[in-house]
C-alpha cells in the first residue's frame, strides 16, 4: 500500500501516477479482505467483522474502478 503511494509521488507522467495509485488502492482493498478473513478465523462463527470488512473492500473497489477508468481515458491510453 505504501509502496504504491511512494512510487506514485515520484512519477513524472500522469499515467504512471494513476497506475501506482491503483497499486496503492488495491493494497488497501486486499488488506481489508485479509483483515476480514483474519477476524473470521479468530472470532470463530462471528460473521459481522468478516461481512463489514468485505463490504468495505467492495465499497472501495467499485468507485475506484469507475473513476480510475475514466481518469485513464482522460490521460490518453
Amino acid at each position: 500500500m505504501f509502496w504504491g503511494s511512494l512510487f506514485a509521488v515520484k512519477q513524472p507522467d500522469l499515467k504512471g501516477i494513476l497506475a501506482f495509485s491503483t497499486v496503492s488502492q488495491l493494497g488497501l482493498i486486499m488488506s481489508l479482505l485479509g483483515l476480514g478473513g483474519f477476524a473470521y478465523l479468530v472470532t470463530g462463527a462471528a460473521v459481522e467483522p468478516f461481512t463489514f470488512a468485505t463490504f468495505a473492500a467492495i465499497f472501495a473497489l467499485f468507485p475506484h474502478a469507475t473513476v480510475k477508468g475514466s481518469l485513464f481515458m482522460v490521460a490518453g491510453i
